[in-house]
């Protein structure tokens, strides 16, 4: 077709799946970055953050005009509906992506739709929140307005928790979203208990083409690392369904139509609260082959299709009707987002070839090298290795919540 799309700043796994399925239509992927480790013929280098003209005059001057242009990274999620705005591309928009990245909007939204979603407020500062605390009833969930893969998200169970865990947001929106977004404030809303899931979808003009389900456990805080993500081959399907309409209902009271989300959705007495949505991939795209793998729906493929696509003849015609079959019975295709308890430049990682030999492990995939900053694992401000694979437990099998733990001192950390 020799269509073209422009990816933004994404990890190499995703920008790998969209020229699979660009190669197979006779389209081209262009990498749109301002790192200069990304090399080859199709890379745009500009910084679409510091300066979005700039980035745009060079897509054009490299591509032309391309078909779409698309992200995996949250917080790319505005300059990059800008820059397809600016170029006159793409089926959303920059208010669209600015609603999907500030979880103080989407529960106002969500709380005047009738959206199932906790009790919360906003704050623009640590000190308004100060200033309020004495008002507020325990336990809470404490975090920033525009954080992402549960960065900064604490369970606060009294006032002294509250003002300690202030200064480690505001630190937080300082610096790691600060980048993004200079004027982050803080949410605080009631702690619900119970199992959390996750889904995500793939959509073209306001239909969902695909949905995959995840589970993430009764976690019980205080914090909340985006650690274990399974698909739980015994959730009850009554239960799966609720899950899934809610999360449509929360997507479609932002706006958001075309491409993907993930939703975050916790359990509380069998009942279903949206706690937070974005109009991105889970874990960047690397869930998308557990479902293709599980479910037998190439998701990368029908994400592809749902960005390029301008009618829903072309996007039908392409996908079809993408049909999910269950999961084998009992095996979980798991993520895992391995812990590190210590912080600072790494030197050497050892054992990285030994854990991805393992016989459950389909992928292992590490994302800092030597040289680079660990952070503190608290906070979870950013990932250091996952691992994907398919667990089969025998009757005297550990559940996968502690089997997983095995990956915990696999891999040792030299600083």
């Amino acid at each position: 077709m020799n269509r073209s799309l422009v990816v933004v700043e994404s990890p190499d796994f995703f920008v790998a799946d969209m020229t699979r399925v660009a190669e197979a239509e006779q389209d081209r992927v262009y990498v749109l970055t301002k790192d200069a480790r990304t090399t080859g013929p199709n890379v745009i280098r500009a910084d679409v953050r510091k300066n979005p003209a700039e980035a745009m005059a060079a897509v054009r001057r490299t591509v032309g005009a391309p078909t779409a242009v698309l992200t995996a990274q949250e917080m790319f999620l505005t300059e990059t509906a800008g820059l397809a705005d600016a170029l006159g591309v793409g089926h959303g928009s920059r208010e669209t992506a600015l609603r999907s990245r500030d979880k103080a909007t989407m529960k106002r939204i969500w709380l005047d739709a009738e959206v199932a979603t906790p009790r919360g407020w906003s704050f623009r500062s640590a000190q308004e929140v100060r200033d309020t605390c004495a008002d507020l009833s325990y336990p809470l969930i404490v975090k920033p307005t525009h954080g992402y893969a549960s960065c900064g998200v604490r369970k606060v169970d009294s006032e002294r928790e509250l003002l300690e865990h202030l200064q480690a947001v505001s630190m937080i929106n300082a610096t790691v979203i600060g980048r993004e977004r200079p004027d982050a404030g803080i949410v605080v809303e009631e702690y619900l208990d119970g199992e959390e899931y996750s889904v995500d979808t793939v959509w073209f003009d306001g239909v969902p083409a695909c949905d995959g389900l995840m589970s993430k456990g009764a976690a019980v805080g205080p914090y909340y690392p985006d650690r274990l993500y399974h698909i739980d081959p015994e959730l009850p399907p009554t239960v799966a369904a609720d899950i899934i309409r809610l999360s449509h209902d929360a997507v479609r009271a932002l706006g958001i139509r075309s491409g993907a989300t993930h939703t975050e959705i916790r359990l509380r007495g069998g009942v279903p609260y949206v706690l937070e949505t974005t109009n991105r991939p889970g874990a960047g795209g690397l869930f998308y082959p557990l479902f293709q793998q599980a479910h037998g729906v190439d998701f990368a493929r029908v994400l592809y299709h749902a960005t390029m696509a301008t009618s829903w003849n072309e996007f039908e015609v392409a996908v079809g009707t993408p049909t999910a079959t269950s999961a084998a019975a009992g095996t979980h295709y798991f993520w895992y987002n391995l812990p590190h308890p210590r912080s600072g430049v790494i030197r050497e990682i050892r054992g990285l070839a030994e854990l991805a030999e393992r016989q459950e492990v389909l992928r292992c995939l590490c994302y800092k090298q030597p040289g680079a900053v660990l952070y503190p694992d608290g906070l979870n401000a950013d990932y250091f290795c996952s691992v994907l694979g398919r667990y089969q437990p025998g009757p005297a099998d550990p559940p996968i919540s502690e089997f997983v733990r095995s990956y915990d001192e696999a891999l040792e950390v030299v600083l």
